[in-house]
């Protein structure tokens, strides 16, 4: 039987819970059916004992056509177990597996490379209806394409959320190459990348309406989840560092620089309003996840709107705080686990229940190029941790490569089996 057939047929009765009454009736009936087989096999045996009991029918034909009815009988009975009743068990198993497996709201707050990241692994358990993930994405990028189209259009930055609509799509090798596309040209169109300027493109054809763009060229590239801007207002950030210099913009914060230390971070206009679709996400939310990516520059701006923190606050959902592998070099110089959830403590105190750690091996020469540029393995000290009542998830998440990265399919799989211990099912 076509599991896809038998899901689109009876998709609605899925997702209203139903689908224990569907296996019922489907299984009863292939039961009653197999026994319909079983009672003609035993008359048809019944019947070749008897007539071989008595001498004065036995004859070879008919013995040779009874005892053929008989084991085409029960061959068939085989094949109809074997083809009909066990397959919609085992179905209906897989459908029962795939409810459970997207029936629980799963937020996701950053932005960049860290974000899409884990919405790589996340995707594969999204619900049928693709709304049980949401991400929440930062939008204060100032630089390259996407600060150019917020100087010229007044939108929102586009960067990290068409990062998220490629780490989202169900095509995403294709959309990554073609949405990463960047023009070398020496005209107008210089540095923008291909995605950017299509999410402008929408946003213009619906009135400057970003949120309707966003959700456009979802359903346009069957994206598995939901997208969700932190704000629709045109905001920037700023960083005060600890001798009191004041930097201006996402993209002067992440500068490296290991001569200074960030302080803290702000908001600009500090009265901005969150998404309302943010805080409905959290607020329906099981599950809330912070991270991985630039502790300063993806994570806190979300953090940095009071409706924002509130909710966190007020959300009775866990909140896993995913950890970088490495320290940032001009935000996390010298950073351990605990100090970076206290940044984050700053904003959502006592909020953090779970940190996920990676505790793998990594290779010595890729750890001597990173030393190079100022970075080290971010130190996991579990004493502080548990005084902040901050339970350490530690597990082989690496990736490597030329750089260190979080496989995101084994990080996914972390996450989710944290939600499934953690949520009453």
């Amino acid at each position: 039987m076509n599991l896809q057939i038998l899901i689109s047929n009876r998709k609605l009765r899925c997702l209203s819970g139903d689908w224990k009454r569907m296996a019922r009736s489907d299984t009863r009936k292939k039961i009653r059916n197999l026994i319909i087989l079983a009672f003609i096999n035993g008359f048809v045996i019944s019947f070749f004992v008897r007539t071989v009991s008595r001498e004065e029918y036995f004859d070879p034909v008919i013995i040779f056509w009874i005892g053929a009815l008989s084991l085409i009988t029960f061959l068939t009975a085989i094949w109809y177990y074997r083809k009909k009743l066990r397959p919609i068990v085992v179905v209906n198993e897989k459908i029962k597996r795939e409810i459970e497996r997207g029936r629980h709201k799963i937020v996701l707050i950053g932005g960049g490379t860290g974000l899409s990241t884990v919405l790589r692994g996340v995707r594969n358990y999204s619900s049928y209806d693709n709304t049980n993930i949401s991400a929440i994405v930062t939008v204060a990028d100032d630089g390259g394409s996407s600060g150019k189209l917020r100087k010229e259009m007044d939108i929102i930055a586009p960067g990290d959320i068409r990062n998220c609509i490629v780490a989202l799509s169900r095509e995403e090798t294709l959309l990554s190459k073609l949405f990463n596309f960047r023009f070398k040209t020496e005209g107008e169109l210089s540095g923008h990348s291909f995605g950017n300027l299509f999410l402008a493109a929408l946003a213009e054809l619906n009135g400057g309406d970003f949120e309707k763009a966003i959700k456009t060229a979802c359903d346009i590239l069957a994206v598995k989840g939901k997208i969700i801007p932190a704000t629709l207002e045109n905001v920037n950030i700023s960083a005060t560092l600890d001798d009191g210099t004041i930097l201006s913009g996402e993209s002067e914060i992440g500068r490296k620089d290991k001569e200074r230390k960030i302080k803290d971070i702000h908001l600009h206009p500090a009265e901005a309003k969150a998404n309302k679709e943010a805080l409905r996400a959290i607020r329906e939310a099981d599950a809330i996840v912070l991270g991985p990516g630039s502790l300063f520059t993806s994570i806190t701006p979300n953090l940095l709107f009071p409706g924002i923190a509130d909710a966190l606050k007020n959300s009775k959902a866990m909140k896993i705080f995913v950890c970088n592998i490495m320290t940032q070099p001009g935000e996390t110089d010298g950073f351990k686990v605990s100090d970076h959830i206290k940044v984050l403590e700053k904003h959502i105190p006592g909020v953090i229940n779970y940190v996920i750690v990676n505790n793998a091996k990594m290779s010595y020469n890729l750890l001597e190029k990173y030393k190079e540029d100022g970075a080290y393995p971010v130190e996991t000290d579990i004493p502080s941790l548990k005084k902040m009542k901050v339970l350490a998830v530690q597990e082989d998440l690496i990736k490597e490569g030329d750089y260190f990265r979080h496989n995101h399919d084994k990080l996914a799989n972390l996450i989710i089996r944290l939600v499934e211990e953690s949520v009453n099912i």
